[in-house]
C-alpha cells in the first residue's frame, strides 16, 4: 500500500517535507558530535559528515542545478537519514510541454520533475559515488517519507525541526 495521497500530481507546484533512511538505519554519513559534559544547557550538538555525508550534502545542494522545477530549500544529512524541503515551482513553458508528454503515459513512466523523480535521481547519485569510491555496502530503504506543506506555519515549523534535528538527536535514541 502507497502512502501517497490518491489521485494527487506530484509534479504539481508545492512545497515537501522529505524523509529518506539508510537500510536498517546504519550510520553510513558520519554521527552527531555532542556538546561538553559541563555545557548540558546549551545543546550545541553538531552533526560531523565523512566521506558518504559530504557527497549526499553536496548532492542535495546540487539538486538545484539538475531540476528547473526545483528548490532544495532546507536540508540536513544526519547520521542514517536526510530531511530536507523540496519545493516544486511552476514549469517554463517548454518544461510543461514535455511534462504534458509524460502525463499522458502516467502508469508505465515516471513523470518529469516529479517528486518521485528527484528523490530517485538523489538516490540514485548518492549509491553511484558509493559504489565508484569503496563503499559498495551502502544502501538506502527503497522507499521514503513525504509530506506535503499546507502553509506558511508549516513550513516554518519543518524547516525548524530540520535545523534542530541535530541538537535532538540524542534526545530521541535515550528514550
Amino acid at each position: 500500500m502507497s502512502a501517497r495521497l490518491k489521485n494527487f500530481d506530484y509534479s504539481s507546484p508545492g512545497d515537501y517535507f522529505i524523509t529518506i533512511i539508510t537500510k536498517n538505519r546504519v550510520h553510513y554519513f558520519g554521527q552527531i558530535k555532542a556538546p561538553p559534559i559541563e555545557n548540558t544547557e546549551i545543546n550545541e550538538s553538531k552533526m560531523l559528515l565523512n566521506a558518504i555525508g559530504l557527497r549526499a550534502h553536496q548532492c542535495l545542494q546540487e539538486l538545484n542545478h539538475h531540476f528547473s522545477n526545483a528548490i532544495i530549500d532546507e536540508f540536513i544529512v544526519m547520521p542514517d537519514h536526510v530531511h530536507f524541503i523540496l519545493s516544486i515551482k511552476k514549469p517554463n513553458t517548454l518544461d510543461a510541454i514535455i511534462q504534458k508528454e509524460f502525463k499522458s503515459n502516467r502508469f508505465s513512466r515516471p513523470v518529469a520533475g516529479s517528486v518521485s523523480v528527484i528523490v530517485q535521481q538523489f538516490k540514485a547519485e548518492v549509491k553511484r559515488w558509493c559504489g565508484k569510491n569503496g563503499f559498495e555496502a551502502f544502501q538506502w530503504q527503497p522507499r521514503f517519507y513525504d509530506r506535503l506543506i499546507r502553509d506558511y506555519r508549516e513550513f516554518a515549523n519543518v524547516k525548524k525541526y530540520i535545523q534542530e534535528n541535530p541538537k535532538k538527536w540524542g534526545k530521541k535514541k535515550s528514550k
